[in-house]
């Protein structure tokens, strides 16, 4: 269950805000094509990929096989078991073909001039993006979230997005781990004034918030970036009235809009609970 709660961030006149367009996120999951393998000159907007297969975003070119044992076989020692002796193991990753390098490609349209950013919930791993031949950024790690701002190499109209992942290297992980854009792609759009995603941090100065809480504070704060580059900050406390605690059986949330007048917005969701440390109990 989520509650919404909505709180309108004003920014000052003095910052000659120009906002004037709403933030859309764009799901990029459909139209992709995908080659497994090194490809020559595969950024080149200009490379032929008619060959390439057609998949749907999140994909992982290994869960579809073949299954087989040479593709996790190591020969080490597991310490842990008091082995000395370096002997062949298998079954760390489901005997899956994840090891390689993959390509994608996929192409979006643009109306107007905006910021315009990439995000990538995963990719494993080594990702470089290219935005019309130009690369645009990356992220080599394959578990956590990146994004890639591609404004100064938009056009209007027809866009195009190459994405690369190597996931090749050795040692790679204890498990499977997946291979390729393994999560969803987001095309985001705002005003050249917008709110810094990663920015935004929610913080409760009431240290002790229990079950008979009657009404507790919470802090947000996010900053602002402007045309030319630089930052104001946005700091806002509200009270939440007989907070409804999260818990792992009782995952609560609370939503919270942000939003800059006649501009960008976000939504901020978290849950509310204290988190006790003592000698006696530990957490």
């Amino acid at each position: 269950m989520m509650k919404r709660l909505w709180l309108l961030i004003f920014v000052f006149a003095a910052w000659t805000l120009t906002a004037t367009a709403q933030r859309t996120e764009t799901l990029l999951q459909e139209g992709w094509r995908f080659h497994l393998g090194d490809a020559e000159n595969a950024q080149s907007i200009e490379f032929n990929d008619k060959d390439w297969e057609i998949v749907t975003i999140p994909h992982d070119w290994a869960i579809k096989g073949p299954f087989d044992r040479k593709h996790d076989l190591q020969k080490v020692a597991v310490r842990q078991n008091g082995e000395t002796l370096a002997t062949w193991k298998t079954g760390r990753t489901g005997g899956l073909p994840w090891a390689g390098i993959g390509w994608y490609r996929t192409t979006f349209d643009v109306s107007k001039t905006e910021r315009t950013t990439l995000l990538f919930d995963g990719a494993m791993s080594e990702a470089h993006v290219y935005v019309n031949g130009h690369e645009a950024g990356g992220w080599p790690y394959g578990y956590s979230s990146f994004w890639v701002d591609a404004t100064p190499y938009i056009k209007m109209g027809n866009n195009e997005i190459i994405v690369s992942v190597d996931n090749s290297q050795q040692p790679n992980c204890r498990w499977y781990s997946g291979s390729g854009i393994y999560r969803n792609v987001w095309l985001v759009t705002t005003d050249k004034t917008y709110i810094d995603d990663w920015s935004i941090a929610v913080s409760f100065p009431d240290k002790n918030i229990t079950s008979s809480t009657t009404s507790c504070k919470v802090n947000i704060t996010a900053n602002v970036i402007l045309p030319d580059g630089s930052q104001r900050p946005l700091q806002q406390t509200i009270t939440v009235q007989n907070p409804h605690l999260w818990s792992p059986s009782d995952p609560y949330l609370y939503k919270t809009e942000l939003s800059i007048p006649e501009g960008d917005h976000i939504n901020v969701t978290y849950g509310i609970r204290s988190i006790d440390f003592s000698a006696e109990k530990g957490l």
